[in-house]
C-alpha cells in the first residue's frame, strides 16, 4: 500500500519514460536503433592526422590557392603544424595539404640528416641531395607546362 504513492511520484518525475533502457524509443524502428549503437559520430574530419588513401575526391581536384588575406590565419596555422605533425609521424620528406584532406597548395619539406644515414653515399651524391630544415611553402603556383 505504501509503494503506490511512491510510484506516482517516480512517474510524475520521470513523465512517464524510462530515463535508460537499451530498448528503442517508440518513434524509432529497430534498425536505425541498433545501426546507431554500432556508428561513430563523425568527428575524424580534415586537416586528418594520416595520409588520405588513393581514390579520395580530394586527390583527384586541383587545389585552391591560398589567398594572400588568409596565409597569417589561425586556420592555415593549424593546417601546417597539422601537416608538420603528420610529416615527422610518419617519417617523410614532403607532404602536400591535400594529403591530409585539405584542398589547399600548401607543402611543406623537412630532410634531416637523420635520413642521409640511410640512403647510400652513391645515391645522396648521384641525386645532389642536401638536408633541408622545415619548409613551407603557402600558395605556390604551378609550372606551366
Amino acid at each position: 500500500m505504501h509503494l503506490k504513492p511512491r510510484i506516482k511520484v517516480c512517474q510524475a518525475i520521470l513523465g512517464h519514460c524510462r530515463s535508460f533502457g537499451t530498448s528503442p524509443p517508440a518513434n524509432q524502428s529497430f534498425r536505425k536503433w541498433y545501426q546507431h549503437l554500432w556508428t561513430t559520430e563523425r568527428t575524424n574530419l580534415p586537416p586528418y592526422n594520416h595520409f588520405t588513401q588513393i581514390g579520395d575526391p580530394v586527390l583527384r581536384q586541383q587545389a585552391a590557392l591560398v589567398p594572400k588575406e588568409h596565409m597569417a590565419s589561425p586556420e592555415i596555422k593549424a593546417i601546417v603544424e597539422r601537416m608538420v605533425k603528420v610529416l615527422r609521424k610518419f617519417d617523410c620528406v614532403g607532404i602536400a595539404a591535400p594529403q591530409i584532406g585539405v584542398s589547399l597548395r600548401i607543402i611543406a619539406m623537412e630532410f634531416k640528416g637523420r635520413i642521409r644515414k640511410e640512403l647510400p653515399e652513391a645515391v645522396y651524391q648521384a641525386r645532389q641531395m642536401s638536408e633541408l630544415p622545415l619548409t613551407v611553402r603557402l600558395g605556390f603556383s604551378s609550372i606551366p607546362s
